[in-house]
């Protein structure tokens, strides 16, 4: 994905998800929600995003918000390039 697909992508986990979901959705991740920097939602889901896409996943990360809410993404998931 490219940088404005991670902006994007961050900006739909914010308007999807509130802080407990986005503690279990790094839980099912295997990330650990308390040590991402940024504070609150907005905070940690940019830097959710950041982590998952500069390492390469953040078709992963579109997947899981996807299996977690139906109507999440504005396109495929099986769409998303790495």
């Amino acid at each position: 994905m490219k940088l404005p697909d991670q902006v994007k992508l961050r900006e739909l986990i914010i308007s999807h998800f509130d802080e407990g979901d986005l503690r279990t959705l790094c839980f099912d991740l295997g990330s650990d929600f308390d040590c991402l920097r940024g504070t609150g939602g907005t905070g940690k889901a940019k830097e959710l995003a950041a982590h998952f896409g500069c390492r390469g996943h953040i078709s992963e990360l579109a997947k899981h918000c996807r299996r977690a809410r139906t109507h999440f993404c504005p396109y495929p998931v099986e769409s998303v390039a790495i």
